[in-house]
């Protein structure tokens, strides 16, 4: 049994090492910084 195969759902072109709070699977710190931004509400 291998771990887990989950694609980056920020990028689509890698497998994701890391779930943030949130729970959606990433591969990176630049797809984290990314996605963290995309969620806040703009001002």
């Amino acid at each position: 049994m291998g771990g887990s195969s989950w694609q980056c759902q920020v990028c689509n072109e890698a497998q994701s090492k890391y779930k943030c709070p949130c729970l959606i699977p990433y591969c990176s710190l630049p797809c984290y910084n990314l996605q963290e931004s995309l969620r806040k509400p703009l001002r």
